[in-house]
């Protein structure tokens, strides 16, 4: 009983990190592609938002299927998409300090900035996957 629930819940675990690697490479592409013209810190808030949405529709198309929410009910979807982007504000402060703080000790440049995305998504990681099966998806 204690393994088979153990197994489900580091299963569960995988597949966030594995819908969060996707998210991971879309917030990548949009931060590179603002970085430039943004400051790092906020060219990343643009970026993770863009996560968000990618990660919002995968975790609920496969990581959380058991407890969907159907396209057909828009309204509870719009309240989870919102809720889920609630959640998410957790891990674009750490990201945003990270940013923020890595920079002004370390400057700017590709690889630095980059890095310091990296360690903030790693941080993040935790506490979305803590938010999303304790408050978004949570079993009923």
């Amino acid at each position: 009983m204690v393994f088979s629930l153990r197994l489900r819940d580091s299963r569960k675990f995988i597949q966030v990190a594995v819908v969060g690697f996707i998210g991971s490479i879309v917030q990548f592409m949009i931060f590179n592609l603002l970085r430039l013209s943004f400051s790092p810190e906020y060219a990343n808030v643009f970026a993770v938002e863009a996560a968000v949405i990618s990660n919002f529709s995968l975790n609920n198309l496969w990581t959380f299927k058991a407890n969907r929410i159907p396209v057909r009910q828009a309204k509870k979807l719009i309240i989870k998409f919102l809720q889920f982007n609630l959640a998410s504000m957790g891990s674009i402060i750490i990201q945003f300090l990270v940013l923020k703080i890595g920079v002004n000790l370390f400057g700017r440049s590709f690889l630095i900035e980059n890095s310091l995305v990296a360690i903030g998504i790693l941080l993040g990681l935790v506490w979305n996957y803590l938010m999303y099966t304790r408050w978004i998806w949570k079993k009923k």
